[in-house]
């Protein structure tokens, strides 16, 4: 049976409100005022993230803990939590997303990750860092189904598997660290703070002199650490990056040319075309086109 309304606001004021657990991934938003709602136990996780500048409480039963979270970072629940949220800010907004198992189980074969294993990061309580780059799927995700009343359309199912990808990459790469062993860790301090700042602002216009503001270092040391590290400069690594990005969206079928390349920073589709073209030896037109035809 289809579920829409299922979270009871016990307290405060409430501006604006969306329930629908229907589709790939449940989705809820709610604004307003010193408010309080209790989430019933379910059994799928959830994913609780607070909006723009509103700070809030989550406390989860049975284990009775307490969060108090902002837009900053999200928090992710195992399922048969019984969750009420409390606004700490006198007015607050925050998302929630309950991804089905078989949105997971399309992501981690779509990625090809070992489902069991990806599986473990929806099995315990866990916060994420908020990226530019998650920030930026909550708002375009909240678009779709609050603003626009969109379903199960080729954005959300992007936007759902992105979501899911990068908060699976997230503890695997925490994990990763601890255990020293991908290249990346293994890299200076100052390469890894200008290589994570890059991840997560691909998107975004990024010059040297911000690149070595948030590394804490000068333009001058930066480049003769990627020299000598990566064999390269910041500006190509980027470059590259960039258009790795934009193959791997390409290949997932589910965006046009001009959104990926404005996704990945380019400043208009015919740069990034020309600049694809010279990576891949074939434009990302070309690219699709032979992927339809493989499939007709």
């Amino acid at each position: 049976m289809a579920q829409t309304r299922i979270i009871r606001q016990l307290e405060g004021y409430i501006l604006e409100s969306f329930q629908d657990l229907n589709g790939q991934m449940g989705f809820a938003y709610f604004r307003g005022l010193d408010f309080t709602f209790e989430l019933p136990r379910m059994e799928k996780p959830v994913i609780i993230a607070a909006m723009k500048s509103a700070v809030i409480q989550i406390e989860a039963e049975p284990s009775l803990k307490k969060f108090v979270t902002n837009s900053k970072e999200l928090l992710v629940l195992p399922a048969q939590q019984q969750v009420r949220i409390k606004s700490v800010s006198p007015h607050a907004e925050f998302a929630l997303f309950w991804p089905e198992r078989s949105l997971r189980d399309k992501t981690w074969a779509f990625y090809d990750l070992q489902a069991d294993e990806a599986e473990r990061i929806f099995r315990k309580t866990r916060q994420v860092t908020q990226t530019q780059w998650i920030r930026e799927l909550i708002f375009r995700y909240h678009f779709e189904r609050f603003v626009a009343k969109a379903r199960d359309n080729i954005n959300t199912a992007f936007l759902e598997m992105e979501l899911v990808k990068e908060i699976f990459y997230f503890f695997s790469e925490k994990s990763l660290a601890r255990n020293g062993r991908p290249h990346f860790y293994q890299l200076s301090e100052v390469l890894q703070k200008t290589i994570a700042y890059m991840e997560s602002h691909l998107s975004e216009e990024v010059d040297l002199e911000r690149l070595a503001y948030m590394a804490g270092t000068s333009k001058s040391t930066l480049v003769r650490a990627f020299s000598k590290e990566l064999g390269t400069t910041p500006a190509k690594f980027l470059w590259n990056r960039r258009l790795e990005e934009a193959k791997t969206l390409l290949e997932t079928k589910e965006l046009s040319v001009n959104a990926v390349s404005e996704l990945v920073g380019f400043m208009n589709a015919a740069s990034f075309t020309r600049a694809f073209k010279r990576a891949y030896g074939h434009t990302p037109r070309d690219m699709a086109e032979t992927d339809s035809e493989k499939n007709s």
